[in-house]
C-alpha cells in the first residue's frame, strides 16, 4: 500500500513538473515530442502485438517462473507459480509504452538492439518490428517465460531476435565484450539501484554518438529514482529525457547537456505492481 501511495504522489508530481513542447527550447526534443511522442498512427505491425498480448492475458496456461530481481538471502531468486495471462498483464509493456519504444526505433534506425528483460517478448517485438533489417539481442532470467517469448517470436514470423536466456550478470559482460556499438538499449529488469547503475555503465562502454538508452521504471522506487539522476549526470549523456515510465538518454555530439521531463499524452496510468 506505501509503496501505491507513493507512485501516485510521484505521478501526480511528475505531472505538475513536466513541460509540453512549447517549454521546449531544444530544437533535437522538440522534434522528439512533435514527431515521435506525439505521433498516434498505430502500424500494421503494432496492431498484431496488440492483439497477441490480449490474447496471451486471457492465457491460464501456468508457469513456474523464477525471478532473479528478488531473491534474498543466500537464495539468488525466487520462484512462482503464474499463468501467462497474469505475466502479459503486469509484467509486459503496455500497448502504448510499447508503441512509443517501436517509433523511437523507427526514428533513429539503430543496427544493434540490446533488451535487457524479455519476459513473453511483446516488448521485444516492438523493437524488432520497426527496424526489420536489424539485429535485436534480448536477455532473459526465466527459462520458462522465454520459451513461451520464443513461440511468440516464431507466431509472428519475426526472425531478427536472438534470445539468451541467463542472469543478466552474467550474460551481459560476455555479450558486451562481442559487441562492437549498442545503437539502442532498452533496460527493464532488475529494478534496484546497484544492477541498473552496473547495467548501464557496461552498456555506456559500447554506445556511440548515436545511441539511445531507454531505462524503464525510473521511478519505480526510491533506488531507482536514484539510479536515474545519477546516470544523468554522467558527462558522455547530453540530453536525459523523463517521460515518467521511460527515461531516455541520448549522447549526440553537438547538443548542450540538459534535462528534460516531459509531458507524454498517450502515456497509459503508472503501474503499481510487477
Amino acid at each position: 500500500m506505501v509503496h501505491k501511495i507513493r507512485q501516485i504522489l510521484k505521478y501526480f508530481q511528475y505531472l505538475f513538473t513536466a513541460k509540453t513542447k512549447y517549454g521546449i527550447h531544444s530544437p533535437f526534443v522538440y522534434s522528439l515530442v512533435t514527431e515521435v511522442f506525439e505521433d498516434d498512427k498505430v502500424s500494421a505491425e503494432c496492431q498484431k502485438i496488440r492483439a497477441l498480448r490480449k490474447q496471451l492475458c486471457q492465457s491460464r496456461r501456468l508457469l513456474e517462473v523464477t525471478d532473479f530481481g528478488s531473491g534474498k538471502g543466500s537464495r539468488p531468486y525466487t520462484l512462482h507459480l503464474k499463468t501467462v495471462g497474469q505475466i502479459a498483464a503486469r509484467s509486459t509493456v503496455d500497448p502504448a509504452s510499447g508503441e512509443l519504444l517501436h517509433r523511437l526505433v523507427a526514428r533513429f534506425k539503430p543496427a544493434n538492439i540490446l533488451e535487457l528483460g524479455t519476459s513473453l517478448g511483446i516488448s521485444t517485438m516492438y523493437l524488432a518490428t520497426a527496424a526489420p533489417r536489424a539485429k535485436i539481442f534480448t536477455i532473459e532470467g526465466c527459462s520458462t517465460t522465454s520459451e513461451v517469448a520464443r513461440e511468440n517470436f516464431a507466431g509472428l514470423n519475426i526472425q531478427n531476435i536472438e534470445m539468451l536466456t541467463g542472469r543478466f550478470e552474467d550474460v551481459l559482460p560476455s555479450l558486451m565484450q562481442q559487441t562492437e556499438t549498442v545503437d539502442f538499449a532498452y533496460i527493464d529488469g532488475h529494478h534496484e539501484y546497484e544492477p541498473t547503475k552496473k547495467y548501464v555503465e557496461m552498456i555506456l562502454r559500447k554506445v556511440s554518438s548515436n545511441s539511445v538508452v531507454v531505462i524503464d521504471d525510473i521511478h519505480w522506487s526510491a533506488g531507482m529514482e536514484r539510479a536515474w539522476k545519477e546516470i544523468c549526470e554522467i558527462p558522455q549523456v547530453k540530453v536525459s529525457v523523463d517521460v515518467f515510465r521511460f527515461g531516455l538518454l541520448f549522447f549526440r555530439e553537438g547538443l548542450t547537456k540538459q534535462h528534460f521531463v516531459i509531458k507524454y499524452r498517450n502515456q497509459s496510468e503508472p503501474k503499481f505492481q510487477k
